[in-house]
């Protein structure tokens, strides 16, 4: 009998699995624990994760779909999709957002100078919600106001989660306008 790599009583984290066709759950389940210290199990239907950086490979994904497809160009300026970017900004072109060479700085540290968030921000899954949550909307307006750059477009490359915030806002505004006009986009990429 192969031993467990949780151990004798299993007592790992692990992961919640869901398998759905056309909107339809066919298939839930929650393996390993969702807390170590309490032995609650992971259940699908009420177990938090923070996704955290886990999301940013489905967003490359759904934008190199909509480019091959020739939704988007790896050289549109940013200013193509959302025109209240000013200066230099105007210049970040998907391929920099892909890339992390956007030169945007990081929303969290904007959010914490203007006293929206605390410094830490984000909490986990085990604490409390802060009283301001920001939305992807309200992160791209701050974005959008900011008058400089860390570094001007192309570059340098830093991790960006700010870059992969706006990408995400364009993947959906395309994704929505490309199922309103073409039924070939997969329905995975289909905002609504």
């Amino acid at each position: 009998m192969a031993s467990s790599p949780c151990g004798p009583r299993k007592e790992c984290r692990g992961p919640p699995v869901g398998v759905f066709q056309a909107g339809e759950v066919l298939y839930q389940q929650g393996y390993g624990l969702a807390d170590l210290e309490t032995g609650e199990s992971i259940r699908p239907d009420r177990t938090a994760f923070l996704l955290a950086s886990v999301t940013k490979p489905f967003t490359a994904l759904a934008a190199l779909i909509l480019a091959e497809r020739g939704r988007l160009g790896y050289d549109s300026p940013l200013s193509r999709f959302f025109p209240q970017f000013q200066g230099t900004a105007r210049t970040i072109t998907l391929r920099h957002l892909l890339q992390h060479t956007s030169g945007l700085p990081e929303y969290d540290d904007l959010f914490v100078r203007e006293g929206m968030i605390d410094e830490d921000w984000p909490r986990s899954v085990k604490s409390q919600l802060s009283k301001y949550e920001p939305t992807s909307e309200e992160t791209l307006q701050l974005l959008a106001r900011q008058k400089a750059l860390l570094f001007r477009p192309g570059q340098r490359f830093k991790y960006s989660n700010s870059g992969y915030v706006v990408l995400a806002r364009i993947v959906e505004e395309v994704s929505a306008n490309a199922s309103a006009s073409s039924s070939r986009m997969p329905s995975s990429l289909r905002s609504g």
